[in-house]
């Protein structure tokens, strides 16, 4: 909108991946507002109350929403933009987060719940391909790693103001982030991609030189005749099964958004203070601990993503996820069902929590959502994000819902033995399966897909 003010020169790229890395952070809020809020509802301070089973489905309603968005989303960003689809939608968690400072009742929270839902859905639908569109392939694994940052970020700053603020005051400070997405989307372009795709080279030249700090007609060439070729068919749903090269990257789409969201990430933002016995620390800090860890381990994976294959990262996170994963679920089951004496290890569950908070920061918490971004040709990769964005969102969804019953049922063991088993297909996945995308343009790992020999052309730097 205002983008014709100021040219950022070659920091454009990373501009506009900072800002789509932000909706991140709304979404970090929204996984973790339940956490500061809930006690201030049930001690009475906000004029309603809750039972056990509204709580629970607070917790998931949010996710029903993430599954509603996504197909939507899809075929909004073919229409008007990638980035100006985030720009109209960020009004959603915006209204969000005003309603339940304006209705104090159950109802009104389920509404709110309800469509930041939506917003999350739009973001994890949207994000990936904004990010891949506008990064160049060097930089596009760290991107993938300040996606992750954020969402952590978002976690902790609800956490933190939770600590010190009324009820009120935390939904009003939660609405501050969404406000400032809203007002850095209005200084962006729209991506390359979008306007080829619309057929206007002109606005594509513009666009690549907001973000680069040049225009590269050589590229700019190769671009539209990429583009050109996957444009040939309209893209369906049928297209994801029904094209080999489709079909493999929607699997590998599939099944690390799966993984991703069961190997234990929206569980422990969910429940952690409640499932981490008191030690050393209460288990309330524990979480406060935990998202600590996620984010320096994230920050740290800033530096590596681009040095290691993302199937070497990936392998190891998810290894790493699934022992700690194992050992915890272990201790669970001894504890529950044995009559060894626990008291005196009751660390070890924050222990080994902390050391898979590293191992699932450097892979399994960005590397799926990037691939997302990566994989699609342009005619189908609305479709083809949407219905892996329902897979985390569903997979949210299950998990979450069905802590409380599995705990009741079987023992809180059970919820570790799932995410130990997702893990452990990641790590399978990673090994046998999955293609390597790190340093490819996205029209190379099309041609990957593809088994596709094209001439290379070379594209200055």
């Amino acid at each position: 909108m205002f983008h014709h003010l100021y040219k950022p020169g070659p920091l454009g790229q990373w501009i506009v991946a900072f800002t789509a890395c932000l909706c991140s952070f709304t979404c970090g809020q929204a996984f973790s507002w339940p956490s500061p809020a809930l006690p201030k509802i049930r001690s009475g301070a906000t004029g309603f109350s809750v039972t056990a089973d509204q709580e629970s489905w607070m917790l998931t309603i949010m996710f029903i929403g993430n599954i509603l968005s996504p197909i939507p989303a899809g075929m909004i960003m073919d229409r008007i933009g990638r980035k100006s689809s985030l720009h109209l939608f960020v009004l959603v968690a915006i209204v969000a987060w005003l309603l339940p400072y304006f209705n104090h009742s159950v109802e009104g929270l389920y509404v709110s719940r309800l469509l930041v839902g939506i917003w999350a859905g739009f973001v994890y639908t949207l994000v990936p391909i904004l990010i891949g569109e506008v990064v160049d392939p060097a930089i596009r694994g760290s991107m993938g790693s300040v996606f992750g940052v954020m969402l952590y970020l978002g976690g902790m700053y609800e956490s933190l103001i939770g600590l010190y603020a009324s009820y009120d005051m935390l939904t009003l400070v939660s609405l501050i982030p969404p406000v400032l997405v809203f007002l850095l989307f209005s200084l962006l372009p729209e991506t390359p991609y979008f306007h080829l795709m619309k057929g206007n080279r002109r606005l594509a030249a513009e666009s690549m030189e907001w973000l680069q700090g040049s225009t590269k007609e050589e590229e700019l060439d190769f671009m539209e005749e990429c583009m050109k070729e996957q444009l040939e068919n309209r893209g369906s749903f049928l297209d994801l099964f029904q094209v080999k090269a489709n079909r493999k990257a929607f699997m590998m789409a599939l099944i690390l958004a799966g993984v991703q969201r069961a190997a234990g990430l929206t569980l422990l933002m969910s429940y952690a203070s409640v499932t981490i016995p008191d030690s050393f620390i209460t288990g309330e800090q524990s979480f406060t601990v935990l998202d600590s860890v996620w984010i320096l381990a994230s920050i740290c994976s800033f530096f590596i993503m681009d040095r290691f294959n993302r199937r070497t990262l990936l392998f190891v996170s998810s290894l790493g996820s699934c022992i700690t994963m194992i050992l915890i679920f272990v201790w669970y089951f001894i504890r529950d069902f044995t009559d060894v004496d626990t008291s005196t290890t009751l660390w070890l569950p924050l222990i080994a929590l902390i050391i898979n908070g590293i191992f699932y920061s450097i892979g399994l918490v960005s590397i799926p959502t990037l691939v997302q971004g990566e994989l699609f040709p342009v005619n189908i990769k609305g479709k083809a994000s949407a219905i892996a964005s329902i897979t985390m969102s569903a997979m949210s969804a299950i998990t979450t819902k069905a802590y409380q019953p599995l705990t009741d049922n079987v023992g809180v063991f059970a919820n570790f033995v799932i995410c130990a088993t997702s893990c452990a297909i990641g790590a399978f996945f990673a090994a046998t399966y999955m293609t390597e995308t790190r340093g490819k343009t996205l029209e190379e790992i099309q041609d990957v897909l593809t088994q596709k020999k094209r001439k290379k052309k070379k594209i200055p730097l």
